[in-house]
């Protein structure tokens, strides 16, 4: 079976949720008796309203792509924005039409392998693939299938040479720059920044945004890795209780629930919960709605983000251990 990486953008974690992948561009006809590309090409330049070849081509091919040429059982890779892991999966359905969506109109059913497949267990010529900058992209590797199969199973494959990629009217080979940047840092501060490490570079990070803070020592600490508050003494508010996780499991809503009830028994006014791996749907979505008040969650993008921002702060020596530089690109669209 062919493989393939489909981005699921905003819609990730629903497309994990309800097993089903969406895409849009902003084309809302529905394209079940498109037979042809060009009955397609058509129904796209109609929507767009566009007279811009090099779009409207651009967009047909993902749309037919997705549409036509990902057959059932194939193989699909959806990289996780700003976590550490991949969801795996095969193709369980044909094109389905969603005429009550505002956007993504145009879905597929898929059944997950594995959806916290680490990133960290692809050999380089496979961690590329999750950076592609198009939202559907074929897979140019005789053993992809194979390869990717075995890490769902948690198992490290065998590496193998980079293969050349077949020049395809459909395949765009062009990185984003700035996922293989970040990528790389969080290659880094995984492989440097283990446990009670991973908890002093994010203490560095919340002293560099302003708060004093205290770090509990190794081991036990009763749920609570970090204290911080304002003010040169950190007795002024708000005071925060910080909870560290930097493995590569994703914290459950159960964790989430454990730090609330430390912020009470610290007389904390708030809560962050760092975890490196992210967290499950059900974790989020009781962040957002129940707890929106009083604890922010942290993910390596929300983590890495924090650190650009506050980096030119963070001690000398700390930023000799972690040297990073900031370059400035074009940024320039992508489909």
């Amino acid at each position: 079976m062919a493989v393939w990486v489909v981005r699921g953008g905003i819609y990730e974690e629903e497309a994990l949720e309800n097993s089903v992948l969406t895409i849009g561009y902003g084309i809302t006809s529905n394209l079940t008796d498109m037979q042809t590309r060009n009955e397609v090409r058509r129904l796209v330049q109609l929507d767009l309203g566009s007279e811009n070849n090099d779009q409207i081509g651009q967009i047909t091919g993902q749309i037919w792509s997705f549409k036509n040429l990902i057959k059932k059982e194939d193989l699909i890779v959806m990289p996780r924005k700003g976590q550490p892991t991949f969801a795996i999966g095969r193709m369980a359905g044909e094109y389905n039409y969603l005429p009550d969506r505002l956007e993504q109109r145009h879905s597929r059913l898929i059944q997950w392998i594995n959806k916290e497949a680490p990133k960290s267990s692809l050999d380089q010529d496979l961690t590329k693939i999750l950076n592609y900058r198009k939202t559907v992209t074929p897979v140019k590797d005789d053993r992809a299938e194979e390869r990717l199969l075995a890490i769902a199973e948690g198992i490290k494959p065998e590496p193998v040479s980079e293969s050349s990629s077949e020049d395809d009217e459909n395949v765009d080979l062009t990185v984003n720059l700035e996922e293989d940047a970040n990528n790389r840092i969080r290659d880094y501060i995984e492989k440097n920044y283990h446990g009670h490490e991973f908890t002093r570079l994010v203490a560095a990070v919340l002293q560099a945004q302003g708060y004093a803070v205290e770090v509990a020592p190794p081991g036990p600490d009763g749920g609570v890795d970090i204290v911080a508050g304002s003010g040169p003494m950190g007795f002024d508010p708000p005071r925060i209780c910080v909870q560290v996780k930097s493995g590569i499991q994703t914290a459950n809503v159960s964790v989430l629930r454990q730090l609330e009830g430390i912020i009470k028994n610290f007389g904390a006014d708030y809560g962050l919960l760092v975890s490196w791996g992210g967290f499950t749907g059900e974790a989020r979505s009781e962040a957002r709605k129940g707890s929106f008040f009083n604890v922010r969650l942290w993910d390596s993008e929300a983590f890495l983000n924090a650190l650009f921002d506050n980096y030119d702060r963070l001690p000398a020596g700390l930023k000799a251990e972690l040297p990073l530089k900031q370059v400035w690109i074009l940024d320039e669209p992508t489909l």
